[in-house]
């Protein structure tokens, strides 16, 4: 018994051709001859029965006109009326001149109507029935190519569906804190545009990655670039090692960057011409876990009072890196602010 996985010279083990040919050596015949062309193949004399042989999706299938039995072409047409809309398996038939050829043809069409179908009739030329198969693996490829293609489209519609829910969740969240901290619409719209345009900097930076991880030091850059003055070079300094940050968290720490940003401009070092502000990171370790620590440090802005109440920058800040399992302190130093967070890296990462 001839087995059906069978691959004689073949390049590419995926691509392979059913051979169905029950009369005499058609089968071995064929098989032989497409190795020799380095094209895997495999026959329905096999282990397996037809139906489960055509459920491999082969590439090509090569049908002898003895192989047109009521139950072969049974089973071939309920095959392939459960393929997907892109598929269109190639077949190639070989007829006989001197048997019932328009008779044989106008059965096997009634099973396969609209099916990628090529008649050869017998005896063939061997380059014929070589150029006939390499042609059916061509096509088969293509259809490959497009089923590729809808795969990515489809998993594309999902990234973007689930990438337009978080950035509509992130706008409503800062919508929802942003109004019932503000005391007038006018306090209203400009932070709230400050926040909007923190979410546009930090989505243009995970745009250009292809929404995959980011580095820190791009987001800090991004934030803060509004800040950075010609004629004082150090206004912004960001600095630290390679860390990198992941989609969802992105948004927390930009956010949390321009909360700071934006407190230093109203009260703090941006408030003052030549006030600077210092953002540094660094990884350590505790409790068998990475951590990463940046430290704003703000100086030669105006002098610095314990606030009386919390704002809204800071309890966002709070909950934000709660969120993140980290940890965040605010130090109200004379000199100026020092606000210092701890995240787990592992969840930067996410």
């Amino acid at each position: 018994m001839r087995s059906h996985d069978t691959n004689i010279g073949a390049a590419d083990v995926d691509e392979w051709v059913l051979i169905v040919a029950p009369f005499r050596e058609d089968e071995k015949y064929l098989q032989q001859f497409l190795g020799i062309h380095g094209i895997a193949a495999r026959t329905s004399a096999g282990e397996l029965p037809l139906a489960d042989m055509l459920a491999q999706q082969p590439w090509t299938v090569v049908l002898t006109q003895e192989a047109f039995t009521p139950a072969n072409l049974e089973i071939i047409g309920a095959s392939l009326a459960d393929q997907p809309e892109w598929s269109d398996i190639p077949f190639i038939v070989l007829l006989d001149a001197d048997k019932q050829t328009n008779t044989s043809v106008s059965t096997l069409q009634s099973v396969l109507p609209s099916r990628h179908l090529t008649l050869m009739q017998r005896p063939i030329r061997t380059a014929e029935l070589l150029t006939g198969i390499q042609s059916g693996l061509a096509a088969r490829r293509k259809q490959l190519h497009v089923r590729d293609y809808l795969d990515m489209q489809q998993t594309m519609q999902r990234e973007l569906n689930h990438r337009v829910k978080n950035i509509l969740s992130n706008v409503f969240a800062v919508y929802h804190l942003t109004i019932h901290q503000s005391p007038s619409l006018e306090a209203f719209r400009q932070t709230f545009e400050g926040r909007l345009s923190a979410l546009v900097r930090v989505h243009s930076i995970l745009a250009a990655s292809g929404f995959q991880s980011t580095q820190l030091a791009d987001i800090a850059r991004q934030t803060l670039a509004p800040y950075a003055s010609a004629n004082v070079p150090d206004r912004v300094r960001t600095e630290g090692d390679d860390v990198a940050v992941g989609p969802s968290s992105a948004t927390t720490i930009g956010l949390c960057i321009h909360e700071l940003a934006t407190n230093a401009a109203k009260y703090g070092a941006f408030s003052v011409a030549d006030g600077c502000v210092s953002l540094t990171w660094q990884m350590s370790e505790a409790g068998g876990e990475s951590i990463a620590k940046l430290v704003w440090q703000e100086s030669r802005g105006p002098g610095v009072k314990q606030p009386t109440r919390q704002g809204f920058g800071t309890m966002f800040m709070q909950s934000a890196v709660r969120g993140l399992r980290g940890h965040v302190e605010f130090d109200f130093f004379p000199s100026g602010l020092r606000c210092e967070l701890r995240v787990p890296v592992s969840r930067l990462a996410a």
